[in-house]
């Protein structure tokens, strides 16, 4: 929530709105994720070999609900605080395929761990990438992957995925949509 002064000096708390953007060259304020003096905000990929576009409008609301919900709550955990049961570190109980995420240092990567995907493989799940400060407690960067996201081990049980394809991830863009 954000902080508002009313006209006889008070506050009031206030909701941000966050959408995905509409076009690529109407917003010219990137602001960093979290920033707290923004109300309307808009997200997109910077570049992606999928011309900066994702799978499907699930994905699009799947992803605006996500970062709507840490932006207004400052979470550091994501996975732990997500909107939905989708975004998570590992897909593991009654999902097919099965895979665990390993990170290191100040990064989380979570997958969409969905039942209903249809997906035969890791590699056809998309991920993404939350880079944050040495505290872990803002959010330098996020990256998206559609797919082919990890270089996989070919396990046909539970794939353990460590390795990024680092050209098949996108930078994903937060701006001011108070244009």
């Amino acid at each position: 929530m954000l902080l508002q002064e009313t006209p006889g000096g008070g506050q009031t708390a206030s909701a941000v709105s966050l959408t995905k953007c509409a076009g690529n060259d109407r917003y010219t304020t990137k602001i960093a994720f979290g920033e707290q003096n923004k109300q309307s905000i808009c997200w997109k990929l910077e570049s992606s070999s999928s011309g900066g576009t994702l799978p499907g409008s699930q994905s699009d609301v799947a992803l605006t609900a996500l970062f709507q919900k840490m932006w207004e709550n400052e979470v550091t955990n994501w996975e732990t605080s997500t909107p939905s049961t989708y975004w998570k570190s590992n897909c593991t109980s009654g999902h097919s395929p099965k895979w665990v995420v390993v990170t290191s240092g100040n990064s989380q990567i979570l997958g969409y761990c969905d039942n209903n995907a249809q997906k035969s493989s890791s590699s056809e799940v998309s991920f993404l990438d939350i880079d944050k400060d040495s505290s872990k407690s803002k959010v330098q960067k996020v990256s998206f992957c559609e797919k082919d996201c990890f270089s996989s081990p070919g396990n046909s049980g539970i794939e353990t995925l460590e390795t990024k394809q680092d050209n098949n991830w996108s930078e994903i863009g937060f701006y001011s949509n108070s244009q």
